[in-house]
């Protein structure tokens, strides 16, 4: 494994090392080189597979374990909300996408759950962003495939103080609406119907392309275009990893 393939700089490892467990200044917990951990981890991404880890990297089943007990401890949903805290709300935009399950991500105890919506049986998981004005992520909820997009901005409305919310013809429904409307948040929403004409911030709209290109890059690596992961919280944590490495550049 020659070093030129890592993704950690020296300038994001400077940022992210305060915020992980195991320094040498924690009593009795110092860790066993968080950083190649890191590495391990983007590589998994890459791969989407953890049994591929090439020599150097350690051991695959020990990583693995290592990286559940952080998703447990939702160290890395943790460290994206520090690394992303000052998002542009000016202006926000939302939309799903859905990413197949793959056969590995089967047969996990008690069926693949993410949430109180999700269909134990699906074979898609549906990821419904919240970007800023610059694109970059400021949260997700995981649902089952078959839920409808709306229902995903629920987290979003009380939390998060926007100013306006772009967002196609999907979150065009009536109590979403009314809600914007009661908060005084401009609505970037087109008309799901010709027969339905309604105001709407059109111009705006032209920044919705920053949530299109928000997913682009987060499925260039097939680990985040195809579902690996069998549980909810590993699965949640691979998301916020691959949101934070760009949100501290």
């Amino acid at each position: 494994m020659t070093h030129h393939r890592f993704v950690i700089s020296d300038r994001l490892w400077q940022l992210i090392a305060p915020l992980l467990p195991g320094r040498a200044t924690d009593r009795d917990r110092t860790a066993r080189d968080n950083r190649l951990f890191f590495e391990v981890v983007f590589w998994r991404v890459g791969t989407g597979v953890w049994q591929d880890l090439p020599p150097g990297f350690g051991e695959w089943n020990s990583q693995l374990r290592r990286f559940q007990r952080w998703a447990n401890s939702r160290l890395l949903q943790r460290l994206f909300q520090t690394l992303s805290s000052h998002p542009d709300l000016d202006c926000c935009s939302s939309d799903g996408t859905i990413v197949s399950v793959h056969q590995r991500a089967t047969g996990a105890k008690g069926g693949l759950s993410i949430s109180p919506l999700a269909d134990p049986a699906r074979v898609t998981t549906k990821t419904v962003a919240l970007v800023d004005g610059l694109g970059a992520l400021i949260g997700f909820p995981l649902l089952s495939g078959q839920t409808h997009h709306s229902k995903g901005v629920i987290p979003w409305i009380t939390s998060v103080p926007f100013g306006a919310l772009l967002a196609g013809k999907a979150f065009d429904t009536d109590w979403l609406l009314t809600v914007l409307d009661a908060r005084g948040a401009a609505t970037g929403i087109p008309p799901a119907s010709r027969k339905h004409r309604r105001a709407y911030a059109k111009e705006a709209c032209k920044w919705r392309p920053l949530m299109e290109n928000f997913f682009a890059r987060t499925k260039e690596d097939r680990g985040s275009a195809t579902r690996y992961d069998k549980t909810d919280s590993n699965h949640a944590a691979h998301c916020n990893l691959v949101a934070a490495l760009p949100a501290s550049r």
